[in-house]
């Protein structure tokens, strides 16, 4: 699965600009992408792989979030895509 880039993503905190990261969930397999720290538009270029056994229907999930040195990152956005389209 390759996460490519976001384009103008939200500012999500009062003071500074998005430090935007993806989650990829897939069943119980969980795998994150780098922080891009000080970007509304986040190139990633990232491929991750996921082992998938023949006849499995899961949907992967994708969670853009950010992250935040205090407190809890906060979802910017979240995308769910059926097994089909994989």
């Amino acid at each position: 699965v390759g996460i490519q880039s976001a384009a103008n993503l939200p500012k999500m905190d009062v003071l500074g600009s998005c430090d935007a990261y993806c989650i990829l969930q897939w069943g119980d397999d969980q795998r994150k992408t780098s922080t891009i720290k000080g970007s509304y538009n986040p190139t990633w270029n990232e491929e991750f792989r996921f082992l998938v056994s023949q006849g499995q229907t899961r949907d992967l999930e994708v969670k853009v979030m950010d992250w935040d040195r205090m407190t809890k990152d906060d979802e910017v956005g979240i995308v769910t895509i059926s097994s089909a389209q994989i």
